[in-house]
């Protein structure tokens, strides 16, 4: 009994051993690989997105682009355009707009700030005025100054019209010389205040070498309002005496005496009314030394 039993035990076994063989001999074999080697993976670009089906792993096309933006238009509402053209219209009847790339027509009111070829504008109600106004930036930086749209416009006709009456040195002139009127300043591009001394001085309170700048500038506007007071009150006292000796009025002090203080008075004028010529420049030179050195001190 024990011989027939372990005959069939190895006959099984034998069976077993060539079925597994036969089986492996039969398994699928890979494109381009040897039999029974292991599946190539998909090619993959870096990004892991999988390879095109030329082969080229992670090929795009790219998306067509526009001309590059030289302009940028700020809207109230928060977006911000770009733009290869700008232009501001002020049109005599009806509201002033700006007409972008030629083709978007923008209402001022919507407008917070936009760049054009002459600069860069802001919209902005400055502190004390009721209207808001189109301000250009002269100087930029943490301390922004600002002068109106209209100073520009009012130099250029003030110098036209001085070109007509043909006067071409004075038209240069004014046409190079700052124009008189208003100026602004902002901090961080917040509210915009009058450029005064009491203003700039609480805007660079943190800068001592700004302050003393300020101080000097503002020495020079007092010094420059004395003195032109001073001068025309000399100067208008010396007429009157000179129209009353003339018309006959009665003559404090005896008339050689009355003659020597009008004249005194008509030449003490004349230097006191120079000296505002001489250093009108004076306060905004040293001002804007201030403002320049607080936005240098606050880049470092």
């Amino acid at each position: 009994m024990k011989l027939p039993c372990i005959v069939l035990l190895l006959t099984a076994g034998l069976s077993g051993s060539w079925a597994h063989a036969q089986a492996g001999n039969e398994a699928p074999r890979q494109l381009g690989g040897a039999p029974g080697a292991a599946p190539v993976p998909a090619a993959t670009d870096p990004a892991g997105r999988p390879a095109s089906a030329d082969g080229h792993a992670g090929l795009e096309v790219p998306a067509t682009s526009g001309p590059a933006s030289r302009f940028w238009v700020g809207l109230k509402t928060g977006p911000v355009l770009g733009a290869t053209d700008v232009a501001a219209h002020y049109p005599l009847l009806g509201r002033s707009y700006l007409l972008v790339d030629g083709q978007r027509r923008l209402a001022l009111t919507e407008v917070r700030f936009y760049e054009d070829e002459t600069g860069y504008f802001r919209r902005a109600r400055p502190r004390g005025d009721f209207r808001e106004a189109t301000l250009r930036r002269v100087l930029p930086g943490r301390l922004s100054v600002y002068e109106p749209r209209t100073s520009l416009y009012r130099r250029l006709a003030m110098g036209s019209a001085l070109l007509a009456l043909g006067n071409p040195l004075a038209a240069a002139s004014s046409a190079a010389t700052p124009s008189p009127g208003p100026v602004y300043f902002a901090k961080d591009d917040g509210l915009v205040y009058p450029l005064s001394h009491g203003n700039l001085r609480r805007a660079i309170s943190d800068s001592p070498g700004a302050l003393t700048m300020e101080a000097r500038a503002h020495r020079y506007e007092v010094a420059n309002t004395a003195s032109t007071v001073l001068g025309v009150g000399l100067l208008l006292g010396g007429l009157v005496r000179t129209i009353g000796h003339l018309g006959g009025v009665t003559r404090l002090g005896g008339g050689q005496s009355n003659g020597d203080l009008t004249l005194g008075m008509l030449g003490a004028s004349v230097p006191l009314l120079v000296v505002p010529l001489v250093l009108k420049d004076k306060p905004a030179e040293h001002r804007r030394q201030a403002i320049e050195l607080y936005n240098y001190a606050q880049r470092r």
